[in-house]
């Protein structure tokens, strides 16, 4: 299994069963000798780039708003993010956030690359994009230690953060 229930709600928008397959493959009664085993995460990115992303689709019947309470579980890394300003602009309003990486595992964690929503802010620091794999990166330094800290902000338009997400 490639696609796990907290990347359909946090990552692409996509609202599902909240069931996961173990669940359902538990429920084998008789069919053979033993349940079948769940290996998840296989062919993981592969998986949720077929499914495409409805965040920018709220008319979609597929559409639900990112449960970003979700969390990355292979990954070390906690992302918490502060709107700290909201003002109306050329009629519309625009909001700046704040965040705060940390990483809260045993490890040093080099090179980390982030997935976000794709809403895309009107500026950002700390972070900086790669257009080509639509992910991110640390701008400076990229190495985070156990227990270390690291920030980044950004300015975009309407008052919803950007839910970036650690890759495994």
């Amino acid at each position: 299994m490639g696609t796990f229930n907290s990347d359909l709600l946090c990552k692409i928008c996509m609202s599902n069963i909240p069931m996961d397959s173990s669940y359902i493959f538990g429920r084998y009664y008789g069919l053979r000798a033993s349940p079948p085993r769940v290996i998840g995460g296989v062919l993981r990115t592969e998986a949720d780039a077929w499914f495409g992303s409805y965040c920018s689709k709220p008319t979609s019947i597929y559409y639900i708003k990112p449960q970003c309470v979700c969390t990355n579980t292979t990954s070390p890394l906690k992302i918490d993010q502060t709107r700290y300003s909201s003002w109306f602009e050329n009629g519309k309003t625009v909001s700046q956030f704040g965040g705060i990486i940390t990483n809260t595992g045993s490890v040093t964690v080099t090179n980390p690359i982030f997935t976000s929503s794709p809403l895309r802010p009107n500026s950002i620091w700390g972070l900086a994009v790669d257009e080509t794999k639509n992910t991110w990166a640390l701008q400076w330094y990229p190495v985070i230690q156990p227990g270390q800290t690291f920030s980044f902000g950004y300015i975009i338009d309407g008052e919803d953060q950007i839910a970036f997400q650690p890759t495994a």
